[in-house]
């Protein structure tokens, strides 16, 4: 399941909850918005290989919950 696909009140619940960091939470809000990773990357001004690094700590934190 991609995070755009979740409902606001599942996204709000994850906001509150996972403890991102400033970057997780941009990242987050950026996917559940519908930004793809290349779009994520130029947002972030991150390479590929970074925003894939900060996504995966992201689903871990969602899959905690």
């Amino acid at each position: 399941m991609q995070i755009k696909d979740y409902t606001k009140p599942e996204l709000d619940r994850f906001r509150s909850l996972c403890n991102f960091t400033d970057t997780e939470m941009a990242l987050f809000d950026l996917r559940a918005s519908g930004a793809t990773l290349d779009e994520c990357c130029g947002e972030l001004d991150y390479s590929m290989g970074g925003i894939r690094r900060i996504s995966g700590k992201v689903k871990k934190k969602i899959n905690r919950i």
